[in-house]
């Protein structure tokens, strides 16, 4: 302890070196007779007015600590913290095959788009060997809007429905199996750990596939934040069409290219 830290440590400290001064004197066999030393005066005298050294004491001032940064999440956790967010929106490319009996009767083109502001989205395809070559779905709010090819545009009630992407990307039940190269990117690839599960929450979201033994499979490949980068999804079912059964396989793809700037309206008043 330092001996300007006050009356208490100055007086023992004075004592102390009394007493070795003796010990030290006998232990080499001198005799040495102990001072006749003025401690009370010593005190006083460190204690005048006139004293120039501070006895408050000193201490060094504490230096604040960081605040630590967050661990960031792993790349599932984050992704489905991101896709359920009220402002969470994107635009895509789509791509889609339909199969009849194992042969292509339908090609989506890659001209497809897929967009969608929380809830609300729209989807533009374009086909070729269909009914028909283009088909434009916009869904806002609790209404439904559709046309296709040159006709006008259709109203009717949304119910329950939302455009794909949005229903996919919303799925939960998912696992991280890895890391890939998905469209030059560096990603997480997350699939779907129970296939039954799967299924039926998918034959939930799309019209006409009740009672059709729907089985379908999911992949989404995320950056390390959790940011989509693509989906592909497989929808094998048999719907019944004039009566006959036709296993039917569907393969679609999407890209996402935006997740900012992103605005759906309603086409028609």
């Amino acid at each position: 302890m330092s001996k300007f830290g006050g009356f208490t440590a100055f007086s023992a400290e004075a004592a102390l070196w009394v007493a070795g001064a003796a010990l030290i004197a006998g232990a080499v066999g001198a005799h040495w007779s102990m001072p006749n030393v003025d401690v009370a005066g010593l005190v006083a005298a460190s204690t005048s007015p006139g004293a120039s050294v501070s006895h408050a004491p000193t201490s060094p001032t504490p230096k604040a600590k960081p605040t630590p940064s967050p661990s960031p999440l792993p790349p599932l956790d984050a992704y489905l913290k991101l896709v359920v967010r009220s402002d969470f929106q994107f635009e895509a490319t789509s791509k889609e095959t339909v199969s009849f009996n194992g042969k292509a009767v339908i090609s989506g083109t890659e001209s497809g788009i897929e967009s969608a502001h929380g809830d609300d989205c729209s989807s533009v395809q374009n086909y070729t060997g269909g009914s028909y070559a283009k088909l434009q779905v916009v869904m806002i709010g609790s209404d439904e809007y559709k046309k296709t090819d040159n006709a006008a545009w259709t109203k009717t009630a949304r119910g329950n429905l939302t455009c794909d992407p949005i229903f996919l990307l919303r799925y939960t039940g998912l696992a991280d199996k890895g890391t890939d190269t998905k469209n030059g990117v560096k990603t997480h690839r997350l699939e779907v750990s129970d296939a039954v599960q799967y299924s039926s929450y998918y034959e939930k979201h799309v019209e006409g596939l009740a009672g059709t033994l729907a089985q379908s499979t999911l992949k989404i490949w995320v950056k390390d934040d959790g940011t989509p980068v693509a989906v592909e999804t497989v929808l094998s079912y048999t719907p019944t069409v004039n009566g006959v059964a036709r296993p039917t396989v569907i393969n679609t793809s999407y890209a996402f290219t935006k997740f900012s700037g992103v605005t759906i309206t309603a086409p028609i008043k």
